[in-house]
Formats: structure tokens, C-alpha cells, sequence
């Protein structure tokens, strides 16, 4: 009888783990399948945070080929290892990632190879950028105004650009502005934006025309950023230099671009009207 009894205690217990190891994975599972469609929930939300005049399917389809690929069998792999306890801190990391990337106003830099420059060396040399805006009336426009605590429009420049090369910036057919007295956010010798503050007298709706210009002959070279533009975008395009008197939408680059599909590439310079929230970070609304 007791023989009886020490044989049958540990296929008794072999039982009970198996079903708790089936139960286990089955938590382990659950919980990746959960987290997982609540990151895409997450990802869906962020179709309507996007800054206006700004594609948001870009980012969706991207954070949706990644939660599918990566979140289910990590947070699997996790679970397996520290416990289902420890699969569940792992997912509310995730979804707080994912939430705060979502609201996220924050731009992605471009990849080099779309990156260029336009150099202005000799006096009457200038870039033209056209930014399309949406009508005065256009509620998401009005509550930007409302909502902005500055609203500039920001010129990328390569560098510190020297004030006796006589840079400046004109909207709209409007008075010149001197680029070298603006305040400028970046590196002194690299890539970084002038800030020209404007108010809503300046700028209506419909199409804002910016041209940067040199009337210097001193002061060296001076490189005016521009990248490569999305077509699908309302008011892709719309850039042009000008070199010995002549506008010209082709040659934007100061090296010639690889083709895309066959033809030149779409290009524009980098000339963005600009919604400041209160930290000053474009928070409110980016066009160009």
C-alpha cells in the first residue's frame, strides 16, 4: 500500500505541472495577442495626431510592420523567460513607447541620400520656395493660429551664414529681412534653421512665397538646405534657383540627384512655416 502510494506521487505531480506549464503558456500567449492588437489600436489613434498638412501613413504603416513583426514573438520570448509578470511590465513599456511616439510631434531626420544643398555664391543668386496653405477659413488653420504661442518661418541653412553676404529673406514680394540677424536654432557649423517670426496680418491663406536671396559679394559660399519631397502631398514641389538672372526649377542641387522611377527626383528646399507651441517646438503645425 505504501509502495503504491510513492509511485503514484510523481506521476500525480508530473501531471499538475504540465497542466500549470500549459497554463502558463497559454497566459504567455494571451498577454502577446493583447498587447499586440493594443499597440495597433495605439497606432490607429495616430492617423489623427499627425500635424496638418502632413501625410500620417508614412508612420502608420511603418509602427503597423513592426508591432506585427517584432511585439508578438518578443513579448512571447519575455514571457518565457521572466513569467507572465514580467511579460506585462514589458507590454506597458511598449504601449507607453508607442502611445508617446503616436503624439509625438517630432520630426524623423531624412536619410543622406535625399539630402542636399544649393550653394549661393555670387550676388542676385537665390532659392524660391512655395508653400501651399490652406484657405483662411480652414478651421484646422484658425485653431493653429489660436493655438501657436510664435509662428516663424524657418530657412535651413548649412552653417552660420556671414552677414556681408548680404542674405535675405522675402515673403511674398514684401520687404527684405537681413537672414544674418535672425535668431537660428543648431550647430554653428552645421545644418540649422533661421526663425523669422511672423503674424497672421503677414501671412493669409493660399500660397506663401518665400525667396531667399544673396546681394554680398564677401563672406564665401553659402549653402541653403533642400531634400528630396513626397509627390503624393498636397503642394509637393513648387522650388526653384535662380543662377545668372534666370529662375529654373531643374539643377535645385548643387550635384546632380539620382533618378527615381526614370525622371529627376521631386525636390524642395527646406522653407517651412512653422506653429510654435508653448516649448517651442513645432508642437502646433508644420506646412511646406
Amino acid at each position: 500500500m505504501g509502495l503504491l502510494g510513492v509511485t503514484s506521487s510523481p506521476s500525480g505531480e508530473r501531471r499538475a505541472g504540465g497542466a500549470a506549464g500549459s497554463g502558463t503558456l497559454r497566459a504567455v500567449l494571451l498577454t502577446s495577442a493583447g498587447a499586440t492588437l493594443l499597440g495597433l489600436l495605439v497606432t490607429v489613434g495616430g492617423l489623427w495626431l499627425v500635424p496638418p498638412g502632413v501625410s500620417p501613413l508614412p508612420r502608420f504603416w511603418a509602427t503597423v510592420f513592426f508591432v506585427l513583426l517584432l511585439w508578438p514573438v518578443g513579448l512571447s520570448l519575455l514571457g518565457l523567460m521572466t513569467g507572465v509578470r514580467g511579460q506585462r511590465a514589458g507590454a506597458a513599456l511598449l504601449l507607453l513607447a508607442a502611445v508617446g511616439q503616436q503624439a509625438s510631434p517630432g520630426a524623423m531626420p531624412l536619410p543622406e541620400r535625399v539630402r542636399w544643398h544649393a550653394t549661393l555664391a555670387s550676388p542676385g543668386d537665390a532659392v524660391r520656395q512655395r508653400i501651399l496653405l490652406p484657405p483662411a477659413s480652414d478651421a484646422r488653420w484658425t485653431r493653429a493660429w489660436r493655438e501657436a504661442s510664435a509662428v516663424v518661418v524657418a530657412v535651413c541653412s548649412g552653417g552660420l551664414i556671414p552677414p556681408e553676404a548680404g542674405m535675405s529673406v522675402i515673403l511674398n514680394d514684401g520687404p527684405a529681412v537681413a537672414l544674418a540677424t535672425l535668431p537660428r536654432a543648431g550647430p554653428p557649423n552645421e545644418d540649422g534653421w533661421y526663425l523669422l517670426p511672423v503674424g497672421r496680418g503677414t501671412i493669409g491663406g493660399g500660397v506663401l512665397d518665400v525667396v531667399v536671396r544673396r546681394d554680398g559679394a564677401a563672406g564665401g559660399p553659402v549653402r541653403i538646405c533642400g531634400g528630396q519631397d513626397d509627390p503624393s502631398r498636397p503642394g509637393a514641389g513648387g522650388a526653384q534657383r535662380r543662377r545668372g538672372g534666370t529662375w529654373s526649377a531643374e539643377g535645385l542641387a548643387d550635384q546632380p540627384l539620382p533618378p527615381v522611377d526614370g525622371g529627376p527626383p521631386l525636390s524642395r528646399y527646406y522653407v517651412e512655416l512653422r506653429f510654435l507651441g508653448p516649448s517651442g517646438r513645432p508642437t502646433v503645425a508644420i506646412y511646406f
